[in-house]
């Protein structure tokens, strides 16, 4: 797949752009405001010893923002994706997340 992707110079060169790019608006912390305002419908998933979405902040998220989906996966990394177990259990994550979401917003509707 990589080779067949190097040897496409847009696939290359938007890859290059990723990695240059990727995180020009993720510095500094994270809105709280904004995450408090939309935490029903903000999910987080973590994984093992990963540098790009450290332990620390998925602790501050937490603590800073109550009642935000934050879900800790011990079993995969950050490249949880390369492989098919990581990618099954990822989605599974990320589908929990999204009957949460849901069961969140119907409950909000009955209790009107």
């Amino acid at each position: 797949l990589t080779l067949k992707a190097l040897v496409r110079p847009k696939a290359f060169h938007n890859m290059l752009y990723m990695g240059r790019t990727e995180f020009d608006d993720l510095r500094g912390d994270p809105d709280r405001e904004l995450l408090l305002q939309h935490k029903h419908k903000v999910g987080f998933i973590f994984g093992k010893n990963d540098i790009w979405a450290p332990d620390w902040l998925r602790v501050d998220i937490e603590a800073t923002v109550p009642g935000i989906h934050v879900r800790q996966e011990p079993k995969h990394s950050h490249m949880f994706s390369v492989t098919q177990e990581g990618s099954r259990d990822i989605a599974k994550l990320t589908a929990e997340m999204i009957q949460s979401f849901h069961q969140s917003q119907t409950d909000q509707i009955t209790e009107l």
